[in-house]
C-alpha cells in the first residue's frame, strides 16, 4: 500500500462528514465492505458517486436528524486507520529533547473535542491533531498540565524524590514548580527570555507493519445500569510503537546571586521521568498513554515508578487509617446519642412517675422516694412547666420554695394527705429542712399547720 501525504485531522475532522459520496468512498467501499452489504437500507441500490451520505428523517421522538449511511462510515473509518502514514521531516523546535514510544493499549487525546454521528460504526470521541500538518500531536499545553499536576502529588514528596536522583542541590520544589510554569522565582517575574517553553510532541516514527500510526479501539460504559447491554463507544487512538518526540525551550535556574540551583539538562530529566511514571493523555487510569524509553523491553519500568508506587500505598494507606478513625468516631458519637437519649428516656419518665405521684398520693410521698431536692427540682424545671398540672409555673421557677409552699397549702387541704404534714416529727420535715434550712421551715410550720 502506497503511502500518502493525506492530511489525517482532515479526514478525520472535514471529510468524515462530507454529504454526497466521492469517488474516494467508491474505492474504499470496493476495499473494505463486501459486495453483498454494498447496498442501502432504502432501495438495495449499489451506492454510486455523488450519492447522499446522509438522510434526513425522524427519530423516536420525531425530530428531524441527519443519518449517515452505515457503510460509508466504515469505509470512512477503515479509510483513517489503514492508510499508511509518513512521519513528515521534523525541523526541531527546542534547545532540549527526548523520544518516548507508546505501548499498549496506545494513546488517547483530544478525547473532549465533538466528533459525535449517532451510527454504531461511527468515531464516537474526538481527537487531536496538527492543524498544519495534520497528524497526531501531543499538545504543549497537555504536557505542561501533566508535569505541573505531578508537583501536586503526594503534597510535593513525589518531586523531591525525584531530584534527589537527579541532582544534590536542595531545591524547593514550591519554587521550581513557580519558575517553570508561572514564569516566576520568590515572587518576582523572571524575564520572557529565561522561561520554559513547552512545544506540542510530535510522532517520528512508528515500528508497526505497513507504517500505521492510527487504529480504532472500543469502551464499553454501563451507563443504563448494571444489567442492560452496554453499548460499545468506537473511537480513534494512537497505535502502541509509535516514538513520539518531545521537545522544550529550558533555561537553568539561578538564585539571586546568579547560583545555578538547578540546570536545564536537570529539569529535562526530571520532565522525562515524570512522562514515564505517569503518561499522558486520556484514560491512563486504564493504561493509555503509557510510554518507555525503550519498546523492546516493555517490562522495564523507571525505578522512580517503584518510588511513586510507594507513595501512592502510603497515601492510601494514610486515607484508609482516616476512615477508619471516621467511622471510630461515628460510632462514639452514634453510641453517645443512644446513650443521651436513653437518658432522656428515663428521665421522662421519671419526671411522668414524679408528676403522677405527687397528684395522686402528694409531695410527701416524692419527698420520701427522692430525698434530694435539686434532682426534683431539675425534673420540674426541664419537663413539668409545659403540662396542664404544673408543678412550678414557667415564669416562677426559679422560685422553688414558693413553688414548695404553695403544694404544701395544697396538700393541708386534702384531708387523705394533711396528716403527714402536721406532725413534725416525720421524715418529710426533715427533709424539707436539709432543702431550705430550718429557719425556713420552723416558719412554714407555724405558718401553715399551727393555725
Amino acid at each position: 500500500m502506497k503511502a500518502t501525504k493525506t492530511n489525517i485531522g482532515y479526514l478525520f475532522t472535514k471529510d468524515y462528514f462530507r454529504m454526497k459520496v466521492s469517488k474516494n468512498d467508491i474505492e474504499n467501499l470496493k476495499k473494505y465492505v463486501s459486495q453483498k452489504d454494498q447496498k442501502t437500507k432504502n432501495d438495495k441500490k449499489e451506492i454510486k458517486e455523488n450519492d447522499p451520505a446522509f438522510s434526513y428523517k425522524r427519530n423516536d421522538k420525531g425530530q428531524w436528524v441527519y443519518e449517515m449511511n452505515n457503510d460509508v462510515i466504515q469505509a470512512r473509518s477503515k479509510n483513517l486507520t489503514d492508510t499508511q502514514y509518513e512521519a513528515p521531516e521534523h525541523p526541531g523546535l527546542g534547545n532540549q529533547s527526548f523520544e518516548l514510544t507508546t505501548v499498549y493499549p496506545g494513546l488517547l487525546v483530544g478525547s473532549g473535542y465533538m466528533h459525535d454521528l449517532k451510527q454504531e460504526k461511527a468515531f464516537k470521541l474526538g481527537f487531536y491533531f496538527d492543524h498544519t500538518t495534520g497528524f497526531p500531536v501531543i499538545p504543549g499545553s497537555s504536557l505542561k498540565g501533566v508535569l505541573r499536576s505531578a508537583f501536586k502529588y503526594d503534597n510535593g514528596n513525589y518531586i523531591k524524590e525525584l531530584l534527589k536522583t537527579i541532582t544534590s542541590n536542595d531545591v524547593n520544589v514550591s519554587e521550581l514548580e513557580n519558575a517553570i510554569f508561572e514564569g516566576t522565582y520568590k515572587g518576582k517575574n523572571l524575564l520572557l527570555y529565561q522561561r520554559d517553553i513547552f512545544f506540542d510532541a510530535f510522532p517520528v516514527k512508528t515500528q508497526n507493519r505497513d507504517k500505521k500510526f492510527l487504529a480504532n479501539d472500543y469502551i464499553t460504559p454501563h451507563t443504563d445500569g448494571p444489567l442492560k447491554d452496554p453499548k460499545p463507544l468506537q473511537f480513534l487512538k494512537v497505535l502502541p510503537q509509535v516514538t513520539f518526540k518531545f521537545e522544550f525551550i529550558l533555561h537553568d535556574l539561578k538564585n539571586e546571586k546568579g547560583e545555578t540551583i538547578l540546570t536545564a539538562e536537570d529539569k529535562l530529566k526530571l520532565f522525562k521521568r515524570i512522562l514515564l511514571d505517569l503518561g499522558v493523555g486520556a484514560k491512563t487510569n486504564v493504561g493509555y498513554g503509557q510510554l518507555v524509553e525503550d519498546v523492546k523491553n516493555q517490562t522495564a519500568k523507571p525505578k522512580s515508578i517503584d518510588k511513586l508506587e510507594e507513595l501512592k500505598r502510603k497515601k492510601q494507606e494514610e486515607e484508609r487509617k482516616k476512615e477508619e478513625e471516621r467511622k471510630k468516631r461515628e460510632e462514639i458519637l452514634k453510641k453517645a446519642k443512644e446513650k443521651e437519649q436513653e437518658q432522656e428516656k428515663r428521665a421522662r419518665e421519671r419526671a411522668q412517675w414524679i408528676q403522677e405521684e405527687i397528684e395522686k398520693n402528694g409531695l410527701i410521698n416524692v419527698v420520701e422516694v427522692l430525698k434530694d431536692f435539686n434532682e426534683l427540682k431539675k425534673y420540674v424545671k426541664k419537663y413539668f412547666y409545659n403540662d396542664k398540672n404544673k408543678l412550678i409555673d414557667k415564669d416562677k421557677l426559679i422560685n422553688e420554695k414558693e413553688a414548695i409552699k404553695k403544694y404544701i397549702i395544697k396538700e393541708l387541704n386534702d384531708e387523705n394527705k394533711k396528716r403527714k404534714w402536721r406532725n413534725k416529727k416525720r421524715d418529710n420535715w426533715k427533709v424539707i429542712k436539709n432543702w431550705f434550712g430550718e429557719e425556713t421551715v420552723e416558719k412554714w410550720y407555724n405558718e401553715l399547720v399551727k393555725k
